[in-house]
């Protein structure tokens, strides 16, 4: 018996939504890869998985701020720096997603999900640009009907979308 089985009871939800980055795979190699390279074009010393890893949660820019920091209080960081630190870590992320592994368990749950008739939802605040490409090289895009990424307009400092403003997005 699954572990939905025992959860739900024989009565399986009709959706069921997963977050991508810690929830379906191990994406900290790859990001404290780049916050490495970030921090190295910056002038800083890296930072290491062990430390990204305490660090990740947020999103990309908060990310950024704590490696900046060197920890979880980042609110000293001066924005033209963390925007420039976020420019060079999003191109350096791009680059490859080699060191990223998907969890054990989720292609056959993804697969008995799907064989239930359960539609699937990806929901995740990594940039949309990224999300495809990870998918596909983890062999389980299709799997989800819908999937929801980070879109520009929730970056700090830009012009939003009336779509955005009017359902009041975090930004």
């Amino acid at each position: 018996m699954s572990g939905f089985e025992q959860l739900f009871a024989q009565r399986l939800p009709r959706l069921v939504m997963f977050d991508l980055d810690g929830t379906l795979i191990d994406s900290v190699p790859d990001l404290a890869a780049a916050v490495d390279r970030m921090l190295l074009e910056m002038g800083r010393a890296p930072a290491g998985v062990a430390a990204v890893r305490q660090w990740v949660g947020n999103g990309a820019p908060v990310l950024v701020r704590r490696a900046l920091a060197g920890g979880i209080e980042h609110s000293a960081v001066n924005d033209q720096e963390a925007e420039h630190g976020l420019e060079i870590f999003l191109r350096a992320y791009g680059e490859s997603h080699d060191r990223t592994v998907i969890y054990p368990g989720v292609r056959d749950t993804l697969c008995w999900l799907q064989a239930q008739g359960v539609e699937m939802a990806l929901i995740t605040n990594k940039p949309e640009r990224f999300v495809g490409p990870l998918l596909d090289q983890m062999q389980i895009g299709p799997y989800f009907r819908w999937i929801i990424g980070a879109t520009p307009c929730h970056r700090r400092n830009r012009t939003l979308p009336p779509c955005c403003m009017s359902c009041n997005w975090p930004v």
